[in-house]
This record gives C-alpha cells, structure tokens and sequence, in this order.
C-alpha cells in the first residue's frame, strides 16, 4: 500500500511539472526555478524626527534629504510632496524613494506654520505648577486635580510647546493608566497677553483640544489661565478644563 502511494504522488508531481512548464514561454523557461532579488531603497532626512518651525508667508525652505539603493544614489527621483505655507498649523511633506522594481519607502516631516506678527518677545518658557477644575457641561458638576507640574519650552518667538493642554488632568493626575492621555500642542502668546492654542498631538480618543476665548497669560505675576475643551469627534466637548499655570 505504501508503495502504490509513493507511485501515485511521484506521478503527480511528474504531471504538474510538464503542465506547468508547457505553459511557460521560452522567456519564462530561462527563469523557471530561479528567485528574484532586489534591493530596497533607503531613505534619510535631515534632523529625521524633529519638527520644523517656519514663519506664515515665508517660502518653505527643504532642510534636505538623501536617498539609495545600494550604492546608487537615487535622490534625484525621490519624490516631495507640497505643503502649503498659506495657513498657520501643523503641516506633513511625505517623501518617498522608489526601486527599478517599484519598492517604496516613504517618511514624513512635520512643519508648524506659526504668525509671528504680535507676538510678546519675552521668553515665558519654564516650569509651571497647574492646577486644573474640569466642569461637565451637562449638569455643571466640577471637580479638582493638581498641583502638578508642566514645562513650557520656546519653539519660536513668542510660541511655546506644552505637553498637554489639558493640563496634566489625565495624563499625570489619572495615574499610569493614563500615561498616553495627553494633548501635545503650542501655545501663542501674544504682546498684550492674548493666549490661543493650536493642538499638534494624537491620542488615543483622536481629535483636537484648543483654548476657548479668554486665555491670557500676565507677564507679572507669571501665571497663565485658559479653558480647554475639545471637538465633537473625541467627545471631549463633553468637558471644560479651567486651568491656571504658575511660574515657579
């Protein structure tokens, strides 16, 4: 019995041969049984992973890149895409690098398009004690968190990156399980005192925080106050923070 099964698979595999090769043209028959190799392309950026930082109506200028395969430098063909300077806010450019093959690898850059015009020229970057009351707007139930600790840090003039507009209430008043919960963003403060947000991070609710009407930041005592709310997406628009950060 063993044998006839033997008999019966090596049969096939004769069979599916000559049909497989009867259906391969001569080009095919060279490279029957052989395997392809390519090699992938690569891709650099310069300061690969940093955000760029560029005043609203200035031309974008490309801090650089390269690209290869093996040793072949394929820079030239790397394709870029645009980015419009036009409107502040945070912008992508996507660069991709492609084979003889057609194998891509694409990476991206961050540019925050930031208004310079009226901005207060004095550096308020440091650490600031927050203490935070989130309202549910709903029924108007308040509760309290902090005093935590925030770090504002000067990307441009007049403009500071803080690590969560929200003020620290989930991402360190909600413990470890909280830890990504946070909305990296910049700051604007302007010469008067006038602050605004725009939201640049992700997290796991998706959506945007910004600051409603009435931020200010007085150059005096050092002390920074601004609601939060969020859009209709995340649900965030759910809640109100009412926050005020102290200079240390």
């Amino acid at each position: 019995m063993k044998n006839i099964f033997k008999f019966l698979f090596v049969t096939s595999m004769v069979v599916s041969t000559i049909v497989l090769g009867s259906c391969l043209n001569d080009e095919d028959k060279d490279s029957y049984g052989l395997s392809k190799v390519t090699t992938f392309p690569t891709l650099s950026l310069v300061d690969e992973g940093a955000v760029f930082y560029m005043p609203l109506g200035e031309s974008y200028k490309e801090p650089g890149f390269s690209a290869a395969v093996g040793t072949e430098d394929i820079t030239a063909s790397v394709t870029v895409t645009s980015v419009d300077v036009s409107t502040i806010g945070l912008k992508t450019v996507t660069y991709t690098a492609t084979n003889a093959e057609g194998y891509n690898i694409s990476k991206t850059r961050n540019i925050y398009v930031y208004n310079a015009d009226g901005v207060s020229t004095t550096d308020i970057s440091g650490d600031y004690t927050s203490v935070i009351t989130r309202k549910v707007v709903a029924t108007g139930v308040t509760a309290n968190r902090g005093p935590f600790t925030l770090t504002l840090t000067k990307v441009c003039e007049g403009h500071y990156f803080c690590s969560d507009l929200l003020a620290g209430w989930y991402w360190i008043g909600g413990g470890a399980s909280y830890a990504s919960y946070h909305y990296d963003g910049i700051i604007r403060v302007a010469a008067n005192g006038v602050v605004t947000s725009d939201c640049i991070g992700t997290t796991p609710w998706g959506g945007y925080a910004y600051f409603l009407s009435g931020a200010a930041y007085n150059f005096g005592t050092g002390v920074m106050t601004f609601v939060s709310t969020g859009d209709a997406t995340s649900g965030l628009n759910a809640y109100q923070w009412s926050c005020t950060l102290t200079k240390k």
